[in-house]
């Protein structure tokens, strides 16, 4: 399956040290991943669910747990994009 794991992880954070223009760089690089596989809705719709621990895992990011976004669940996802 292809997921997206998101981490705890702003700037200013002291175990974050990315500069703005890395950080910006790294939301870019997400947006078009999320852009190309055309999982925008899908990922809009996760946001706006009720926050809920999954599978053992946080309902909010934490400094050591991810939340994870699966895009193989979507409705939408094709699997041949995951082969790529």
């Amino acid at each position: 399956w292809v997921s997206l794991n998101l981490y705890v992880g702003h700037l200013g954070q002291r175990s974050y040290p990315a500069t703005e223009e890395t950080y910006l760089e790294q939301l870019d690089a997400i947006a078009y991943m999320i852009t190309s596989w055309g999982q925008q809705q899908y990922t809009r719709a996760f946001f706006k669910e009720k926050r809920i621990a999954r599978r053992g895992l946080p309902s909010t990011p934490r400094v050591d747990t991810c939340v994870t976004l699966q895009f193989s669940r979507s409705p939408t996802w094709d699997d041949e994009l995951g082969d790529e």
